[in-house]
């Protein structure tokens, strides 16, 4: 948002206006403000300097105020400082020069925050031979969208996979009938979207009695840089319950 003033004395006459597209950005829109006209060409997806005029501008007179809107190239490295600068001018002298350009910087958010949680029902204990559910729900927190998403479920020895539920819209493989990583991915997965992975799975028979198992599940992406990674492993446990068995005489 640009707001222009003339603070006087004197009436502004043949006035000009320029705010250039920063680098690493392309023009979206732009408000011209009650008598201004606006003289570039430049086009929706371009860069370039926007222009206006005037013919003439009271001392005094109401603040116009300009809006530009641009959008952040894709693939700008995290970090990066954009810089806008704009100009005004007139043919009428100015006391203050040093207040007719102005400049705002922003810094770029590139990254993707990928978040993802695991839990089992029942929690446990459980009796070798019953069955189990993990429930893997997963969400990239933005700001950024993630790209090559892969999500990894790795089904331990001791468990046979009875039935998988992927995700909608992803491409995963199945290990029904067995155990073993379950390879889920998605090329790109928005800012806020979520997902849900459910595995149910047997517990082996022959599981000993007060061990564990344990279940990982992963998220990553190939980019951009994952604001906190600590939040991209989660592991769900139980422990085995067996009945102890006697043969009397």
């Amino acid at each position: 948002t640009i707001d222009v003033n003339n603070v006087g004395p004197s009436d502004a006459v043949n006035l000009s206006f320029t705010d250039a597209v920063p680098t690493g950005t392309t023009f979206v829109s732009v408000t011209t403000p009650a008598g201004w006209t606006r003289t570039d060409a430049v086009p929706v997806g371009g860069t370039g300097n926007i222009t206006f005029t005037r013919a003439s501008f009271p001392a005094g007179g109401a603040t116009s105020t300009f809006t530009l809107v641009v959008n952040a190239n894709l693939g700008l490295t995290d970090g990066t400082i954009i810089t806008n600068t704009v100009t005004v001018g007139s043919a009428t002298a100015d006391p203050v020069p040093a207040n007719n350009t102005d400049s705002v910087m922003t810094t770029v958010q590139n990254n993707a925050d990928l978040e993802i949680s695991k839990s089992v029902a029942p929690t446990g204990p459980n009796g070798a031979g019953a069955s189990v559910t993990y429930t893997v729900n997963f969400k990239n927190n933005g700001p950024s969208p993630a790209n090559n998403v892969t999500l990894t479920d790795t089904v331990p020895a001791g468990l046979v996979v009875n039935m998988q539920t992927n995700p909608a819209g992803w491409t995963c493989n199945s290990v029904v009938g067995g155990n073993g990583t379950i390879t889920c991915t998605k090329a790109s997965m928005a800012s806020g979207e979520m997902g849900t992975l459910t595995v149910v799975a047997t517990i082996n028979c022959g599981q000993a009695n007060g061990s564990t198992i344990n279940n990982t599940a992963t998220i990553n992406a190939a980019s951009p840089a994952d604001s906190n990674t600590a939040n991209n492993t989660a592991m769900a446990s139980f422990t085995v319950r067996s009945e102890e068995r006697r043969v009397g005489k």
